[in-house]
């Protein structure tokens, strides 16, 4: 069975567009955003150079899940989620992929950063297509739910980061916050 589906959230974040982009593609917020997760082990952010493009991954060591959905402690899985940030599109494309290279489990996103005066609008989509018999829809219901779960908790941050750094609620430019 084959499902496909994309997920859509967009936020306003009260800061440049420059900040956020920064924030954005930084280590610290990748981090965050894969420690949060209750099946990461290991978190390794890899700089592949400041382009442009700039590219960078991060490398996850993750506790398999069960087909319920269920962390499974007593095994892990290595995958990589390779990162794009076009500064002519101001888009941070991204894609996951499984050490195992598995070709039916397609994982990928776009973040879109438009400047809105002072602020700066974050348009993010997350597309989602497995191609597994049977058991596909049960498990991309599963993976989607978590996205969802995910996609507001990444943007929260996204938002205490990029306001940490900047302007916005917190401060002025620089303020220690």
């Amino acid at each position: 069975m084959e499902s496909s589906v994309t997920l859509k959230l967009s936020d306003r974040i009260p800061a440049p567009l420059e900040v956020v982009a920064e924030a954005l593609c930084g280590r610290a917020y990748n981090e965050a955003i894969q420690r949060a997760r209750e099946d990461n082990v290991s978190v390794t952010y890899i700089d592949l150079g400041d382009g442009p493009p700039r590219r960078y991954e991060v490398r996850l060591v993750s506790y398999k899940r069960k087909l319920t959905g269920a962390v499974d402690r007593g095994a892990t899985e290595g995958s990589t989620i390779h990162y794009s940030y076009d500064p002519q599109r101001s888009a941070l494309d991204w894609r996951y992929a499984r050490q195992d290279g598995d070709p039916r489990v397609n994982i990928s996103g776009v973040t879109r950063l438009v400047a809105e005066g002072g602020a700066t609008r974050v348009d993010r989509e997350v597309y989602i297509d497995l191609r597994l018999p049977v058991i596909g829809a049960g498990i991309a219901k599963l993976i989607v739910q978590g996205f969802r779960r995910g996609l507001k908790r990444n943007q929260a941050t996204l938002k205490e980061m990029a306001l940490a750094r900047g302007v916005g609620d917190r401060g002025a430019p620089g303020a220690d916050v």
